[in-house]
């Protein structure tokens, strides 16, 4: 009988630098989602319409990354069949949630504040595991208890004295269920595909789906941008190609389950936005929402550590016959017989 052989603790130690840094880059897209829900209430107030809006930001993002996607390619090994074909299907789902969370998303800004539609975005942080049982994603007790903490705090957050959901508040939340379904899509592609490839396509078509839906509607797909050209480059730079690729490259290691609660901090920041350039103002409430958000995403990460994710071995293989020699060749795991 075979047995593989532990790890090193040097090895260890390794992977869980490496899952600190991944983490620390999906609180960094966290911080700068934050800021986008500013950015896009004042895009509102400047009469930017929906579409142009998310075609022009995302169409934006895929321009920035697009002459380092061309100079990875190569290297990327994104001319082999399987990993061409992991590498469109994911950029293409994703780009389509992306683009219906982004519609549902800047809609619902017109009727809610920044603050309440970050915390309502955050939601997604109990959507992911309960579409994660759909396919196969699942996870432990602590998660599932910190996500309920953390859906517990948005709803303090969000209501903040209010009986009722206004249609803003409809909006947004049924594009948290997207912005769930794209968490788990990226989490599928991430480890199997370039992440800055991924990040183009998926930008791309969002862009494009965007224009298209613009120009059926009558509407030009540039109308009304010039009235908020700051906010559009933070959107299209700053939250779309900086932040959604952070965000790809850290679930590259960090398991979606965790990756959910650290991305849905996004609400504190939009919070913290929305009172700086807003005047919103939260109560007792809401700073106890806040902390149970914060109560949460400790006790996922404390208490059931996230193990880093692994590439699959059947998706990482290329059709190449030199890697498929050099595969071969490699020496086999170290193993002791019993």
């Amino acid at each position: 009988m075979a047995v593989n052989a532990p790890a090193s603790p040097k090895l260890a130690g390794k992977s869980r630098w490496r899952l600190i840094g991944a983490e620390s880059m999906l609180l960094l897209a966290a911080i700068l989602w934050g800021g986008a829900f500013v950015a896009q209430k004042r895009a509102w107030a400047l009469e930017v319409e929906v579409l142009p809006l998310i075609s022009m930001r995302f169409l934006l993002g895929a321009a920035v990354l697009a002459p380092l996607a061309i100079w990875r390619a190569p290297r990327a090994g994104a001319k082999s069949g399987r990993r061409r074909r992991d590498l469109w299907i994911g950029g293409a789902v994703a780009g389509a949630a992306l683009f219906v969370g982004a519609i549902l998303q800047q809609a619902g800004m017109k009727w809610t504040t920044p603050g309440v539609a970050g915390f309502i975005t955050g939601l997604y942080v109990l959507f992911v595991p309960m579409l994660g049982l759909l396919v196969g994603v699942r996870a432990h007790a602590p998660v599932w208890i910190g996500a309920c903490l953390a859906t517990v705090g948005l709803y303090l957050m969000s209501v903040h004295g209010r009986p009722e959901i206004n249609p803003g508040d409809a909006l947004v939340l049924l594009g948290s269920v997207a912005w769930a379904l794209h968490v788990l899509v990226i989490a599928w592609a991430a480890p199997r595909t370039d992440p800055i490839l991924l990040s183009v396509i998926q930008f791309a078509v969002t862009g494009v789906l965007a224009s298209i839906a613009s120009i059926a509607t009558g509407r030009s797909p540039i109308e009304g941008l010039e009235n908020a050209p700051f906010d559009i480059l933070y959107l299209g730079v700053v939250a779309v190609a900086i932040a959604f690729t952070l965000q790809v490259i850290g679930q590259r290691v960090t398991p979606a389950p965790h990756a959910v609660i650290i991305l849905s901090l996004e609400a504190i920041f939009a919070a913290i936005g929305g009172a700086i350039f807003f005047d919103e103002r939260f109560g007792i409430a809401a700073l106890i929402g806040s902390g149970l958000m914060l109560g949460g995403a400790l006790l996922s990460q404390l208490v059931d550590p996230p193990k880093p994710v692994k590439a699959p071995e059947a998706e990482a293989a290329t059709d190449s016959p030199v890697e498929r020699k050099a595969t071969a060749a490699a020496p086999a795991p170290r193993s002791i017989d019993d």
